[in-house]
């Protein structure tokens, strides 16, 4: 056991401790079996079963299909990569790994996997190029076809991302294939989406390689493959039988993984295990014999929605982007299952939660339409099906698919209220005994309207100059912080549609562990600083916050903000006033604060990540 793991157990219960220990043992038992049995016999399935269609001819969209044709992708801050056997790849902050040329599929592929496997590769159009589904094709590193999907290492080499095949394996490209074949009706979109689907099924057997490792990602990628296919269905594109085969068969064994590696804990389960249930919905409902999986699903978000969305239809996860990736998870896991079981399937509290989670994204929204950065944002998204979502902190589409306007006829009103908290007494005491250090911002004084969302904790200020946010209030993930950044009592600011103040955003996770936690750092935000000091320790790993800040809001109204937390040991308050100038005073009970000029500068210069892997 690592000294982390050792760290976290001693913050726990002991009764906790022993169920989780039982629990690894568990499934280090049922790991141990499977990779047995995994090296005796094929992993690929032979499933007769038919496939249902749900979708019809949508308008086509003109798409830039040139790239996808051509296998040039920019995912994750690549920029236009051309993904094949011995690319050379650009390099992560100067960390290349060697290339490495193409091998016969008998020298990657398994033994019992084999036959299979060339079976399905001698399919292939003889002018197509394999891609390299195994490559991280930013730093150059590859993983291996032969190696059981849960021993697959990352995180443990400088530089090596692997989010990146794993984003080209979830294969949100190919439903532009489909709208590029629906405008022009050419053969050649329908050959590289079953080109496409038989390299992968060929060169990366159930179980083994790193595209197997992460359940979410299997999940993601089979509702790609059904999605694409029922559109391409739709605007009249044939299939061989021989591609039928194998693509049902593989989207059995995409739900078969799934049930059998539910990313599912009794104490926590987060937007993993969403993207679980939607690849297991999609296959239960387009996979005849497989309805068992599509009611598991439905039952399965009918709970989990107001565990993992607050009564305010904000995400548990304190990540504005996670909550629109979980959203959007939803919201099309939703409009399936209503599609096959009709309305009723699930009850009218169900879909207000629905639209108050749009309502949430709606009110994140700045002047440029671009939402606010809280917490982590790694560009996920369940499918890119338009062009907008090119834009990475642009949710209006997301707003449009929680909405619900085609599927449920009965809308909920947009509350206008705003919500309001108090504290007792005056600022009198805080203003005369506290030193502090201020900041004033001039702005066009006029009506404010805001709005509280006080189980995520943030606070909103919206007028027709100007939008503010302030951040302060739970680390999410019940309390693990997995997606949180030492964000509390951070500001976003926008005057007359000019961006005062940002959050820096996110930039990697595990690749570079130091830039993850650069920005995480409350040196990143326009937050009240204490030289050399965190509000919650960033070192014990990439996804946990060590300590809750206890950050809460004191006073919320349209004049006045305050709000405090104790992450440095002692109290440090932010008070913002909306007069002839916005005034932001912060206060500390015990060791000085940074300048707030000097952090506005010192957050100004820190790159701006607007998607995961980018920086301008």
């Amino acid at each position: 056991m690592s000294l982390r793991l050792i760290k976290r157990a001693l913050r726990l219960p002991p009764h906790i401790v022993l169920l989780k220990l039982l629990r690894m043992a568990k499934n280090r038992w049922h790991q141990y079996r499977r990779e047995q049995r995994d090296q005796k016999y094929p992993t690929y399935s032979s499933y007769k079963g038919k496939l249902h269609s749900f979708v019809t001819p949508p308008r086509a969209i003109p798409q830039y299909t040139k790239d996808l044709l051509s296998h040039s992708f920019d995912l994750l801050g690549s920029g236009p990569v051309e993904v094949k056997y011995g690319l050379k790849a650009p390099g992560l902050e100067g960390h290349v790994y060697p290339s490495q040329a193409a091998l016969p599929l008998e020298s990657r592929i398994n033994p019992k996997n084999l036959d299979y496997a060339e079976k399905v590769w001698s399919h292939l159009d003889p002018d197509y190029t394999p891609l390299d589904w195994q490559i991280d094709f930013k730093s150059g590193y590859r993983w291996e076809e032969k190696t059981p999907s849960h021993k697959i290492p990352y995180g443990h080499l400088p530089g090596v991302d692997v989010k990146v095949p794993w984003e080209l394996a979830r294969m949100q490209h190919l439903p532009q294939l489909a709208w590029a074949y629906g405008k022009t009706k050419e053969e050649k979109y329908v050959r590289e989406f079953q080109n496409q689907i038989l390299d992968f099924i060929a060169t990366n057997p159930p179980r083994f390689g790193v595209n197997w490792s992460c359940t979410m990602d299997v999940g993601i990628r089979v509702a790609n493959w059904l999605i694409t296919y029922d559109l391409m269905q739709s605007y009249g594109a044939s299939f061989t039988p021989e591609f039928k085969t194998f693509f049902i068969s593989s989207v059995y064994d995409h739900g078969k993984h799934i049930i059998h590696h539910l990313e599912w804990m009794p104490t926590f389960r987060s937007n993993h295990y969403l993207a679980n249930c939607v690849g297991l919905l999609f296959v239960g409902a387009y996979l005849s014999g497989c309805e068992e999986w599509l009611d598991f699903a439905i039952a399965e978000f009918i709970k989990e929605v107001p565990l993992q969305f607050h009564p305010d239809g904000s995400s548990f996860e304190g990540s504005t982007s996670y909550h629109c990736l979980s959203a959007q998870i939803v919201a099309y896991a939703s409009a399936l299952a209503i599609s096959v079981k009709g309305e009723g399937c699930f009850h009218p509290g169900y879909y207000e939660h629905l639209h108050k989670m749009a309502l949430f994204v709606q009110d994140m929204t700045k002047p440029s339409g671009a939402i606010v950065q809280i917490g982590d944002h790694d560009s996920g998204y369940l499918f890119r099906l338009f062009p907008p979502y090119d834009q990475h902190l642009n949710r209006q589409l997301l707003i449009d698919e929680l909405h619900f306007k085609s599927l449920y006829p009965h809308p909920f009103p947009l509350c206008k209220e705003p919500l309001h908290t108090f504290i007792s007494g005056d600022l009198t005491v805080l203003k005369e005994t506290f030193p502090k250090t201020q900041i004033a911002f001039p702005y066009k004084k006029e009506r404010i309207d805001c709005r509280a969302y006080p189980d995520f904790g943030i606070y909103i200020y919206r007028s027709p100059h100007l939008f503010l946010s302030v951040r302060v209030g739970s680390i999410g993930h019940l309390g693990r912080g997995g997606h949180a950044h030492n964000d509390q009592l951070s500001v976003e600011l926008v005057i007359d549609g000019k961006e005062v103040v940002v959050d820096p955003g996110t930039y990697l996770y595990t690749p570079l562990p130091k830039r993850r936690n650069d920005y995480r750092s409350v040196t990143a935000h326009f937050a009240p600083q204490i030289l050399g000091k965190e509000p919650s320790g960033i070192e014990s790993g990439v996804f946990i916050l060590d300590r809750d800040p206890k950050g809460k809001c004191l006073h919320f109204d349209r004049h006045t903000f305050l709000g405090m937390h104790t992450g440095y040991g002692f109290p440090v308050y932010r008070l913002i006033q909306f007069g002839d100038q916005i005034v932001i005073t912060d206060y500390s009970a015990k060791d000085p604060l940074v300048p707030l000029e000097e952090v506005l500068k010192q957050v100004q210069q820190i790159p701006f990540s607007n998607g995961y892997g980018i920086i301008q």
